[in-house]
């Protein structure tokens, strides 16, 4: 290591042999730069370019003179498509050390490849012309040239981020998905194609198809609570409703008629099972009531977690997704359902419900089983008479 001040070698001591200037914080920005270089190396490799470019600057941020991080980064800005950047990179790096630098070999292969540099300029220059297409909301213009970029720089990574972009505002997320994975194969970490990928996979399912509109509603957290409860009291309103108009049914032509002809055994059997009717019925209403009284007490105790917990509001959310998507497999079994029914509980978390919830969840999932095996078993023998 060389001094800082008059370029002696420096010994094991914090001061220069030469000038006798202290050293001791030169040596160890000279430290942290290398260590740094070493961090960007290692994520270089991975090839997240990102961490790295992070580490690289701040590696010459310490220390102007390490040639060997300028020399990385330029090589990263390459191989990400901006070239210009690279060739900068590595013209500092010359200055700085101008003999047995590998600056000079990249600078050299770079202006012997001529048709590659041409390619670059062009590049760049028909994708500068997608972002005035894009300001122009001429987006089917813009579509079409970012293609003649990738064939003339297939590494280019903000065209890959700009075509996704164009991709999620026609709603065509899966494509913009295939296209942000090209952008992670090139720069894995990099934030804005993270960002991009997550805001995708909240319109695709898990094998990555485009989820159904009406599956599809963003919420913020209120929002959430508020519809969560709306659903609860509505769905208590008409499961009342419901029972109410089922007892007077029973008892306008059931208990009435028997009444009447109480004389008779036929009319005796009705009224025991107009009887057995109505309490099963009432049964099935406590039940249904004594599950709202415990979703209700859920909302209640997810509402105070929100409040005295706010950095756990993942978590919360995550527990109110599946609380949402019970009571929406609950609707879709009423209403028969079944295959939306299970699509919506299988997505459950059924760590996420406590106890009652849990065994009303198995119930459910038991119940939307049988009935599809019963459609399965009732279309297969439909398609069967048919054949015969």
């Amino acid at each position: 290591m060389k001094c800082y001040y008059c370029g002696a070698r420096l010994n094991r001591t914090n001061t220069c042999p030469s000038c006798r200037r202290n050293v001791y914080v030169w040596k160890r920005a000279k430290f942290v730069s290398n260590f740094l270089y070493n961090d960007g190396l290692e994520l270089a490799k991975r090839r997240d370019f990102t961490g790295a470019t992070e580490s690289l600057i701040t590696s010459l941020q310490y220390d102007k003179r390490n040639t060997n991080a300028r020399n990385l980064l330029g090589l990263i800005y390459y191989e990400i498509g901006e070239w210009y950047q690279a060739a900068a990179q590595w013209n500092i790096s010359l200055s700085f050390e101008p003999e047995e630098n590998p600056a000079s070999g990249y600078l050299e292969e770079l202006q012997d490849s001529t048709s590659q540099v041409e390619q670059t300029n062009q590049a760049i220059r028909k994708y500068n012309q997608c972002l005035q297409y894009c300001q122009q909301k001429n987006y089917d213009l813009a579509q079409i040239q970012l293609k003649k970029v990738f064939e003339l720089n297939p590494n280019f990574l903000k065209g890959y981020q700009l075509a996704a972009l164009l991709q999620m505002r026609e709603g065509a997320y899966d494509e913009a998905m295939n296209l942000l994975k090209q952008a992670a194969m090139i720069d894995r970490r990099n934030p804005d194609t993270r960002v991009y990928i997550n805001e995708c996979r909240k319109h695709l399912t898990k094998d990555g198809k485009l989820i159904e509109p009406e599956k599809q509603k963003r919420k913020t957290v209120k929002e959430l609570f508020m519809g969560f409860q709306d659903r609860v009291v509505v769905a208590a309103v008409t499961n009342i409703a419901i029972g109410v108009v089922a007892g007077l049914a029973v008892f306008g032509f059931l208990i009435l008629p028997a009444m009447r002809h109480s004389n008779t055994v036929q009319n005796s059997k009705e009224l025991i099972a107009a009887n057995e009717a109505s309490a099963a019925k009432d049964q099935q209403l406590t039940a249904l009531e004594q599950q709202i009284a415990d979703l209700q007490k859920q909302i209640e105790d997810l509402q105070a977690q929100v409040e005295t917990e706010q950095g756990n509001t993942d978590a919360v959310l995550e527990r109110i997704e599946s609380y949402n998507n019970l009571i929406t497999a609950f609707d879709e079994v009423n209403d028969k359902d079944y295959y939306y029914a299970q699509e919506d509980l299988e997505k459950v978390n059924r760590d996420d419900l406590d106890e009652s919830s849990a065994e009303a969840y198995d119930a459910l999932d038991d119940k939307i089983e049988r009935n599809i095996q019963a459609l399965e078993e009732e279309n297969g023998g439909s398609e069967e008479d048919s054949g015969e």
